[in-house]
């Protein structure tokens, strides 16, 4: 188990947690010129994955929002209309 797993296990007792499949890394204290960017697994298609993402588990009180899971990732807006989806689907 690496430190990533003890981390998600201490966070979410007794959930299931898998294993990361991949990882990247971006040091902050570098150019500060330089910008921060999401991306998503080869292979992956992203309307599925932002679809999901606003409640991955049905089953489960877990609720995702904010610019990484949007169409316009790295503005507010993006921000906004997924904390707006997911209180939407809350007050539904």
């Amino acid at each position: 188990m690496g430190a990533l797993d003890g981390w998600l296990a201490a966070a979410h007792p007794g959930a299931q947690v898998p294993s990361p499949v991949g990882s990247a890394f971006q040091h902050w204290g570098a150019d500060p010129r330089e910008v921060g960017w999401h991306f998503w697994r080869s292979g992956d298609n992203s309307d599925e994955i932002i679809d999901l993402a606003s409640q991955p588990d049905p089953s489960l009180p877990i609720h995702l929002c904010g610019e990484a899971f949007s169409r316009r990732q790295a503005w507010v807006e993006g921000a906004l209309e997924t904390a707006d989806d997911v209180a939407s689907r809350l007050l539904a």
